[in-house]
This record gives C-alpha cells, sequence and structure tokens, in this order.
C-alpha cells in the first residue's frame, strides 16, 4: 500500500510540472499559452533593448502593452536613423532643397527624440541603444555618395521611411494603450506628414495614412 501511494503521489507531482511548458527564452508558461516568470518579450529585445521588465504577458496593470514597446524601439529607432541622415545631408547635400529639409529633419527629429525618452523613461518603456541594420544599411550608402547621387539617394531614402514611419505612428495614435505614447504619436502624426509634403514637393501625405476615418 506505501508503495502505491508513493507512485501515485510522484503521478500528481508529474502533472502538475506538466502544465508549463518552456519556450526557448527560458520562461515557464501555462497551457493557455500565458507565461509564469519573468523573461524580456520578444519586442523588448529588438535592436538590443532586452531587459528583464517583469512580466511578459500583453496587457500590463498600467495599461502598457507589448504594441506600445514595439512602437516606441520603432519610433526611436528611425528617430535616430532621421537625425544621422540629416546630418549628412548638412555636410554632404549639393542642392539647397536638400540642405533645407535636411535641416528640418534633425531640428524636428531631435524634439521628437527628446520627448519620447521622456516618456520612456516615466513609463519604463526601453530606448534602444542604436538603429536596426536596413537603418545602418542606409546610412552606409548614403556615406559612400556624394554629390547629384547622394541628394537623388537622401530624398529617396525620406520618402520611403516617411511613408512608413507614417503608418507606424498612425497605428499608434488609434490603437495604442499607453496613453502618454498614443498622445505623443497623435501629436506627430501631423509633422511626419507635413515632412512627407515637403520631401515629396508638394505630394499629399496625407493619402499615406492607414485609412480616412480618424
Amino acid at each position: 500500500m506505501t508503495r502505491i501511494l508513493s507512485i501515485l503521489a510522484l503521478s500528481v507531482a508529474a502533472a502538475a510540472v506538466g502544465c508549463q511548458s518552456t519556450d526557448m527564452n527560458g520562461a515557464a508558461r501555462n497551457d493557455d499559452g500565458s507565461y509564469r516568470d519573468s523573461t524580456a518579450s520578444a519586442d523588448q529585445r529588438d535592436n538590443g533593448a532586452m531587459r528583464d521588465t517583469g512580466s511578459a504577458g500583453l496587457v500590463r496593470d498600467n495599461g502598457r502593452t507589448a504594441s506600445d514597446q514595439s512602437f516606441v524601439t520603432a519610433a526611436a529607432a528611425g528617430g535616430m536613423y532621421e537625425v544621422d541622415a540629416g546630418n549628412l545631408a548638412l555636410s554632404k547635400g549639393q542642392s539647397d532643397q536638400v540642405k533645407k529639409i535636411a535641416q528640418t529633419m534633425v531640428t524636428d527629429h531631435t524634439k521628437a527624440n527628446d520627448e519620447l525618452k521622456d516618456i520612456a523613461g516615466k513609463d519604463n518603456l526601453i530606448i534602444p541603444n542604436e538603429m536596426n541594420s536596413d537603418q545602418k544599411n542606409m546610412i552606409a550608402k548614403l556615406n559612400s555618395l556624394s554629390g547629384s547621387d547622394f541628394d537623388k539617394e537622401y530624398l529617396t531614402q525620406q520618402k520611403q521611411a516617411h511613408i512608413m514611419t507614417i503608418r507606424l505612428f498612425d497605428v499608434e495614435a488609434r490603437g495604442g494603450r499607453n496613453a502618454a505614447v498614443k498622445s505623443f504619436a497623435s501629436r506627430t502624426l501631423p509633422t511626419l506628414q507635413e515632412h512627407l509634403r515637403m520631401i515629396t514637393g508638394g505630394e499629399k501625405g496625407d493619402s499615406m495614412r492607414m485609412g480616412s476615418d480618424r
């Protein structure tokens, strides 16, 4: 009888352990996929931004979500690129138009970057330490060019970057869960749209927004 009870006890313990699984990051999970221990989410590992911030669940008690963190990571990296590319254009650009655009980008994106850092610091959101690999490659390409070739590439990059950034900010402005981050996205969006109009010589940047019902 004692042996039977021991076997039953071991079976119960094994079943309890079986209710958890471990993912590749070492985070134990329940059967429903929810995390049980503290580990950084995939969003927090982007661009070298991995840190232990507590629960990795999507919805946190202050309204912050993984999507808000993902937005902050992408927006901050994009802001770094804009300032670096703008400074390059100020020193290497040939046309007055390019230099004017570059100065606007440096001024506006430096201001936005500082504001985002302040918001992130207050809400324990993580700012990446560097640009992503695509942005680094874009800067490298600009560094390899000069004269009119530089000007053409800078304007091409700026148009593409702002189309993507407008979409990013529009999504956060519509659906962000963190009030401060959502407000930042909403306030900054018109400036980004004006940048796109400036870059494209007056084309409507508003059409790049995801939808027109807001």
